[in-house]
């Protein structure tokens, strides 16, 4: 019943203030045992929600205070939970795609506008959250296959950023907050228990990282503008870790590492400067300050 913990309140938010609704299109379609479906559009106009659930005990939950939005909430499996909030705004859209046991989905767009947030999840007891608030013209996706993966988009404050997580095999952690505008993230993680986190403020930064292995740990913090970071790790239990600071921005740094126990660390709080690691093997360590 997580998801039906969260709609009282919502269903308050939404309905305050909001007599009638006019235009609106809701199709529902269940077919299996024991799902439960909840759609609330009191208040809208223009709003569209497709549900589909095919199987059993799936739970999917949709409150909209948000006006020409479009959600669109697709289960096949069981126990899956799959919910989305939007209030404030206007035309935003999210799609919530479960296929598998036990994954949970969540999408909260609230004081946003025209911004898209997309989850597919296929596999077993995964959890995916979309996170945009008082920002405009963001996209997030989250895309998980396997099982026992967990992403997170946070976009706050933020216009014209895209930020995208695609995970395979287990137990994948990955992070991305974004504040600013025209910030590009994109985590890309393939093994088990890799860790990723993205973190973009200020302006016009992108971040790209890409994992394969075991227990590798990658982050990248940007807060000045205009910075590009790249970190490609293959291997068990390498650490990159990527900060681009200062007041003004334009640097690029790449790591690349292959091999395990590796350490590689950038700081950069000057201007348009440039930094390469690369590492193959076992135990290397590697600091660079600019």
């Amino acid at each position: 019943m997580k998801a039906f913990h969260y709609c009282a309140l919502a269903a308050a938010l939404a309905t305050s203030g909001l007599a009638s609704a006019s235009d609106n299109v809701a199709i529902l379609t269940q077919t299996g045992f024991g799902n439960a479906a909840l759609i609330d559009q009191t208040g809208l106009e223009g709003s569209v929600i497709i549900k589909t659930q095919s199987g059993g005990l799936n739970q999917s939950s949709s409150v909209l205070a948000s006006f020409g939005s479009i959600t669109q909430h697709t289960q096949f499996g069981l126990f899956n939970d799959a919910y989305s909030l939007q209030i404030g705004g206007q035309d935003n859209s999210n799609a919530i795609f479960q296929l598998g046991v036990d994954n949970w989905g969540t999408v909260l767009q609230i004081d946003t506008t025209n911004s898209q947030a997309y989850i597919f999840q296929v596999g077993d007891n995964n959890s995916a959250n979309i996170l945009q608030i008082a920002g405009s013209d963001n996209l997030a996706t989250i895309t998980q296959f396997g099982s026992l993966h967990n992403g997170n988009i946070g976009q706050i404050a933020a216009q014209d950023s895209d930020a995208h997580i695609t995970q395979f095999g287990i137990g994948q952690q990955a992070f991305i907050t974004q504040t600013g505008m025209g910030h590009y993230a994109n985590i890309l993680q393939n093994g088990t228990y890799n860790v990723a986190i993205s973190t973009q403020a200020g302006q016009g930064n992108n971040a790209d990282i890409s994992q394969d292995g075991v227990t590798n740990f990658a982050s990248v913090t940007q807060t000045s503008n205009f910075n590009t970071a790249l970190v490609t790790q293959d291997g068990i239990a390498n650490m990159a870790v990527i900060s681009q600071a200062g007041v003004l921005g334009g640097n690029s740094a790449t790591i690349n590492q292959n091999g395990l126990l590796n350490n590689a660390y950038i700081s950069q709080i000057s201007a348009s400067n440039t930094a390469v690691v690369s590492q193959v093997g076992i135990g290397n360590q590697a600091n660079i300050l600019q």
